[in-house]
């Protein structure tokens, strides 16, 4: 799986930082998005609010709202990834 997705191992690697050293009062979270859903599950999740593009770590602190787009060297952000963070 790691070698397949490299961008896993450096979210893990952020994750890891932000739960040891993260600064008091950091909220953060991840929106498991991504992945092949079957069209009728795909409708639902559209429905409830899912959208393509949802960064990969969305992190709150002290009033003020932060996204971080992850990507491995060489790695690009998609157009939706790109307006999502517009």
């Amino acid at each position: 799986m790691a070698r397949r997705n490299p961008e896993s191992i450096i979210q893990r690697a952020v994750v890891q930082h932000l739960r040891t050293r993260g600064a008091s009062g950091l909220v953060f979270t991840h929106a498991p998005n991504g992945g092949y859903r079957r069209p009728a599950e795909a409708a639902i999740f559209k429905s409830m609010g899912v959208r393509p593009g949802v960064s990969d770590l969305l992190l709150w602190r002290n009033g003020k709202s932060y996204a971080l787009e992850l990507k491995a060297p060489g790695g690009r952000a998609t157009e939706h990834q790109i307006e999502f963070l517009s």
